[in-house]
């Protein structure tokens, strides 16, 4: 008994992480509405000769369930075929019997959750039966072309038809392969749906997509959505009903936010007005959540950041025009120095950069002047990148040697953790803690223990070349004349011993400052030779006599110092130095900052943990603040803080208390800056389709002669301007014949604004602020709707009212402004604006009380035809406020509609 309750105690976390998603096997609350209704729902799991669809015969149950519990679709009234039962002639067939048995002002559903693929002719998709092989003539022979599928359904005497094809016709798997070889490629999908007025046609996915799983869980993922969509989770507007266009935003936003894998984007056909489920009251997923849950199949616990690639400078040293005629021999061995060092390739990219630097910054005499600029530039650039990468790396590896050595985790569990960093640093797999990684894996490969990772963070002092390369004109300076004692120092420094340079400097000393360049060259020489006193004492002569010429001498020296010795002031000399380069912008001198940051970002990365809190609070302290600038202080400080480095500690203590605010504050930023690149981008290309809408508009409207209906509704804009909303509707949905086309439907409803037609003003508003087929303009978008109003559109004076409630889409928060509007909207027949206006009047919250016009408002709403729930909550009102007629028309209602009398029994029971 122990044992098992221990397995379960083991089991349950996986079990319970395995299912994010909610059961659909459970009835939804009751809705109705579907007693007229016919249905045909096909689910095909187990196509015994192509690719095999997980879940989908179990998404199909689910919605037989939901239309015969939910929807109240009579049982006889819906047929269910599943796996075998769904060849060609079953799907042709029970299309004929669902079209024979609709109902007059019913609701006619095809469910199809399967294969689909494109037909032979390009033109047009195909629905794949459950018998067709992976032969593409048998699969053409086996297969309902989606043409055939919608003439049978056009022959019902339905009120309205609902098409569900979770399959896409790019003729591919869930996983992106290819179903059958030699289909051909889907041209147009759109084309053959040929939808009416009264239908809504749903596809999983556009035609160059695939359809594929819901992440975490195996079975389809579009229909899976669309039912929970209709169950609830879709009502966007929270107003108990969901829409076509509801259900299809929230599997588009869903699946946009889960899948990473695959692009799939779900598309509507069709016009269908009113709400297609309701009343709706269930609450959906929480998705955020289920996106943070969901993992990979094989996933690491460990997850890394991939680093992006970081390509080096390719610098042409033969491009670098000039000659020694033009230059002096300074300027020459600063040339070579720099040639040398981009060639070596044990160099620091910080030494490369540096020499390239110091050769810009010398002005006079310096043909190379602009070339090496160049360098010196891409040379920063790459170097700031690769530190980056580098101190990301760096910390991640840590990570994952405290993971590795964990006594209870798995070998697969440990493989998982190493494969997930080396697939996210795959782009420095030259960086030893690659190797180290990749050798730990290799070791678990064999059968054994992983190995330990070796540290990284203090690898020591890089090791110095063997012979270090003194430049040639350290030692011309520093060695000459001498006297007595003062010769024996300077021969054993020439030798090379360091310590005895720095007494040969010391016994200079008393000749004053003339000798301050030689002392500096002394000290210099004792620094190169390793002796790290005489490093820190060479900065007070050197910064005194420096000049352009002796900028890359000082540099290599600073360079040494910093890296090899490990002498933290150099670090600072070597940052402070590129700032006194001459012939520097005041921009390129500010640069010397960063600079300085780099250099203490390089010593601390190669282990000086004292180099880390300098640089990290660099990064913290630069202006403007940096979300990536706080992280990548926090990385050096962590770093630094492993080393024991207390100042690091202390700094990564206090940024920590800083995050969180300052992660919301930047995350803001960073999302308005998404945004504004992503209306940048819409602009440009909406700008690019309009300049070329002339060239387009004669092939579209070349579609619409081929359609009766699309003909006539362009012989009726082109009567009547006013009358061109129809007309471009035919092409904002690509219903009538015509092709979709968002910029040719928005210059119609420009015409028809133009000429006056409020309805078109406003929805050429709602364009403007979405940025659909016009670009997008926000100013423009009130403008046109502020027209609107003024031309009668009872939709946009009721869109402003709302707009001006709540300070929303620009305009200030009015609460008297509103209701000014929202009177204009009831006087034009808007009887939610109606309603709207007696509950304001009635409550006096934000204008004044008056149940006189409160229950003339009422009136308006409840005594036009409209049966929503708004006009009869306006009846309500006016029956509260002693109207008798209003009060006949609640009690008429609730006995008609058993909805309303579900949800509203007090209502209904004062009305008796």
């Amino acid at each position: 008994m122990k044992r098992f309750l221990l397995s379960l105690f083991i089991l349950l976390p996986g079990l319970a992480a395995a299912a994010p998603w909610p059961e659909l096997s459970s009835p939804a609350a009751e809705q109705g509405g579907g007693e007229s209704d016919a249905a045909v729902v096909a689910g095909i799991e187990k196509y015994p000769f192509v690719a095999q669809v997980p879940g989908a015969a179990l998404n199909a149950e689910d919605w037989h369930l939901y239309l015969t519990k939910t929807r109240k679709v009579p049982v006889g009234q819906v047929k269910l075929i599943r796996d075998n039962e769904a060849t060609l002639e079953d799907l042709r067939d029970a299309a004929s019997w669902a079209a024979s048995n609709a109902a007059p002002g019913g609701t006619l559903w095809f469910v199809f959750i399967g294969h689909g693929a494109p037909h032979k002719n390009g033109q047009e998709g195909v629905l794949i039966g459950v018998d067709a092989q992976q032969r593409a003539e048998s699969l053409y022979n086996r297969s309902l072309r989606q043409g055939e599928l919608m003439d049978l359904l056009s022959k019902g005497r339905q009120a309205r038809t609902v098409v569900v094809l979770d399959a896409c016709f790019s003729g591919r798997t869930a996983d992106g392969k290819e179903l059958v070889k030699g289909l051909q490629p889907l041209i147009a999908v759109a084309s053959p749906l040929r939808s009416w007025e009264r239908a809504a046609v749903f596809t999983a996915a556009k035609g160059d997509q695939f359809a594929g799983p819901l992440p975490g869980a195996q079975r389809p993922a579009f229909s899976y959505l669309l039912l929970g969509a209709l169950r609830g989770w879709g009502d966007a507007d929270k107003d108990g009903s969901v829409t076509a266009a509801e259900a299809l935003a929230f599997t588009q936003s869903s699946l946009e936010a889960l899948l990473k894998d695959r692009r799939q984007t779900p598309e509507l056909l069709g016009s269908l007005a009113g709400p297609l489920a309701g009343p709706v009251r269930e609450p959906g997923p929480d998705i955020g959540s289920i996106v943070r849950a969901v993992r990979p199949k094989d996933a690491s616990e460990l997850m890394f950041t991939e680093a992006a690639p970081v390509t080096l400078p390719t610098i042409k040293v033969s491009a670098i025009q000039g000659g020694f005629k033009e230059a002096d021999i300074g300027v020459e061995r600063m040339l070579e120095t720099a040639v040398l060092k981009e060639k070596d390739p044990d160099a620091l990219p910080l030494e490369k950069m540096q020499s390239w630097c110091a050769l810009w910054g010398t002005p006079d005499n310096n043909p190379y002047r602009e070339q090496a600029g160049a360098s010196c530039k891409e040379w920063h650039a790459f170097t700031d990148k690769y530190h980056e990468a580098e101190i990301n790396l760096l910390d991640d590896y840590a990570t994952l040697a405290r993971y590795l050595s964990l006594k209870l985790k798995t070998p697969e569990q440990k493989s998982a953790a190493i494969n997930s960093f080396m697939t996210a640093y795959a782009a420095l797999k030259d960086h030893p803690a690659y190797g180290h990684a990749e050798a730990a894996r290799d070791a678990l490969k064999t059968g054994g223990p992983a190995l330990a990772l070796s540290p990284l963070d203090d690898r020591g002092p890089r090791p110095p070349p063997k012979g270090v390369e003194v430049p040639p004109e350290i030692e011309e300076q520093a060695i000459g004349p001498c006297e007595g004692y003062q010769c024996g120092y300077q021969e054993k420094c020439k030798a090379g011993d360091g310590r005895e340079c720095s007494s040969f400097a010391m016994a200079m000393n008393r000749y004053g400052f003339e000798q301050y360049p030689r002392l500096s060259a002394i000290y210099m020489l004792g620094c190169m030779f390793g002796f790290a006193d005489a490093c820190g004492s060479a900065p007070g002569y050197a910064n005194s006599t420096m000049d352009t010429k002796s900028a890359g001498t000082i540099m290599t020296v600073w360079t040494h110092a910093c890296f090899a010795l490990r002498h933290l002031a150099s670090c600072d000399q070597l940052g402070e130095t590129y700032g006194r380069l001459k012939g520097l912008s005041a921009g390129e001198k500010e640069a010397a900052g960063a600079m300085r940051t780099l250099v203490h970002e390089a010593a601390c990365i190669r282990g000086d943990a004292r180099a880390c809190p300098l640089a990290g609070k660099n990064y913290k302290m630069r202006t403007p603040r940096s979300l990536l600038n706080f992280k990548r202080a926090k990385l050096l400080f962590a770093k630094g803080c492993r080393q024991k480095n207390d100042a690091s500690c202390e700094s990564l203590s206090s940024l920590k208390s800083q995050m969180p605010t300052l992660e919301q504050d930047l995350a803001k930023q960073v999302e308005e800056a998404r945004k504004a690149a992503e209306e940048a981008r819409q602009r440009e290309e909406t700008g690019r389709r309009i300049s070329s809408l002339r060239e387009t508009m004669k092939g579209l409207e070349e579609t619409c002669e081929k359609s009766e209906s699309c003909k006539s509704a362009k012989t009726a804009c082109d009567k009547d301007p006013k009358k061109c909303f129809g007309y471009s509707y035919c092409f904002a949905q690509g219903i009538c014949g015509a092709q979709k086309d968002a910029v040719f439907a928005a210059s119609i409803l420009r015409k028809a604004c133009d000429a006056g037609d409020g309805g078109s003003c406003n929805f050429l508003a709602y364009r403007h602020r979405s940025g659909d087929g016009v670009l997008k303009d926000e100013a423009q978008a009130l403008n046109l709707q502020d027209k609107a109003c003024d031309l009668d559109s009872a939709s946009a004076c009721s869109s402003i009212a709302s707009d001006l409630a709540s300070g929303w889409n620009g305009r200030p928060k009015d609460p008297s402004e509103s209701f000014r509007f929202v009177k204009k909207a009831c006087a034009l027949g808007d009887s939610t604006a109606c309603a709207n206006a007696a509950e304001q009047r009635l409550k006096g919250d934000t204008v004044m009380k008056d149940d006189k016009e409160a229950l003339s408002f009422a009136r308006q709403a409840c005594e036009g035809d409209d049966v929503s729930s708004s006009a009869f909550r306006a009846c309500v009102i006016a029956m509260d406020l002693g109207d008798s007629k209003s009060r006949k028309r609640v009690l008429s209602r609730c006995k008609k509609s058993a909805t309303i009398a579900q949800y509203y029994p007090a209502e209904c029971g004062r009305a008796r």
